[in-house]
């Protein structure tokens, strides 16, 4: 099979010459940074930032998107190379996958999405629909419950890429002879693997994202459906032409699943809470120095410790930590203090509610 390769738009050429560690750190810088961007447009705070301090903030930001870049290359890159390598260049299944009467080879779109796109599309729907089920029915089991549902609907799954196979094999039986079983598992078995890394992927983004229900689970749920087939059938097609462009869609992609699954269920400011921040977070104390008790003193805030203490600022939630001042949350109020007013951060114990 000849590989044409066809002259690559100047900015592709640009890419490609970059080196791959230093690429990958700017993507895992970009998908980092974007979170912690949505977190502040959320409690609509933009705090100042001394370069001598961003250091540590950018290594923050890096590590939380090289975290979200590995989990959306599972559901949006990794199962269509697994098509590209396994099903569509298989050597007795190219017949059926490519064009043959056109000067360049050409995956057919057709074959492609009603034989592998179609079902992985059903599976990767359904398991949202056991995620939705599970989360209400059995919350405390839903990791459980979900993994069974899960894998005994790889059964069925199994059995329909069978059937859709030996359809476009039906002319080659002879050919394949002895091997034929050993095939149809090693096309079986990466087609279920495709399934089980993308929807382990979205089980951890799911409960990174507060486990939504109602209407922004359901737009949700119809975006990342339709975000996954157009990315893992554009990567299964292109990948090995290029594989530069194949990143790039995917990453394209992965940003606009990103901005929708943090305006339909604040997925921001649950990746932020891990970190000690924002209102999902939990409430600490503060030791404060005289100047930052007069503040909360004068701010009336001085009254929420029990017994009294000028000193100590109790039960408020730390929303940022960037810059020169902290943004503190107190019942329904928003309000600043400069770090050099605070000696001291002291966890609260848990609420008898959270001791679980």
């Amino acid at each position: 099979m000849a590989n044409s390769q066809p002259d690559k738009p100047a900015a592709i050429e640009f890419l490609a010459k970059f080196d791959t560690t230093v690429l990958a750190g700017l993507v895992f810088l970009g998908l980092g940074g974007a979170i912690i961007s949505f977190y502040y447009s959320h409690i609509r705070y933009l705090p100042d930032i001394e370069w001598s301090q961003s250091i540590v903030h950018l290594a923050t930001a890096t590590l939380i998107g090289g975290g979200f870049a590995t989990l959306f290359g599972l559901s949006l890159f990794l199962p269509g190379c697994m098509w590209s390598a396994f099903l569509l260049r298989d050597e007795k299944l190219t017949d059926a996958f490519w064009f043959r009467e056109t000067d360049e080879d050409e995956v057919c779109l057709r074959t492609l999405l009603r034989n592998i796109g179609l079902p992985f599309g059903v599976f990767v729907f359904a398991n949202h629909l056991v995620l939705l089920g599970s989360e209400k029915s059995l919350e405390s089991s839903l990791l459980y419950v979900y993994g069974f549902i899960g894998a005994i609907l790889l059964i069925p799954m199994g059995f329909w890429i069978k059937h859709n196979l030996e359809g476009l094999l039906k002319d080659k039986e002879k050919d394949l002879g002895t091997d034929k079983e050993r095939r149809f598992f090693k096309y079986i078995t990466w087609f279920l693997v495709s399934i089980v890394v993308s929807q382990f992927s979205m089980l951890l983004i799911y409960l990174f994202s507060g486990r939504p229900t109602g209407t922004a689970f359901w737009i949700t749920t119809i975006f990342c459906v339709l975000g996954v087939l157009v990315s893992n059938h554009f990567v299964a097609i292109h990948y090995e032409k290029n594989r530069v462009q194949s990143v790039l869609v995917s990453l394209v992609i992965a940003g606009l699943l990103l901005f929708i699954a943090d305006r339909n269920s604040n997925l921001s400011l649950q990746v932020l809470a891990f970190f000690g921040l924002g209102e999902k977070s939990a409430s600490v104390d503060l030791l404060l120095t005289k100047e930052g008790a007069d503040s909360s003193e004068t701010l009336g805030l001085h009254e929420r410790c029990m017994p009294k203490l000028k000193e100590r600022l109790c039960d408020v939630q730390v929303l940022s930590r960037l810059g020169n001042e902290y943004l503190l949350k107190a019942d329904d109020h928003t309000f600043t203090l400069p770090k050099s007013a605070v000696i001291s951060r002291i966890s609260r114990p848990p609420a008898p509610d959270e001791k679980k």
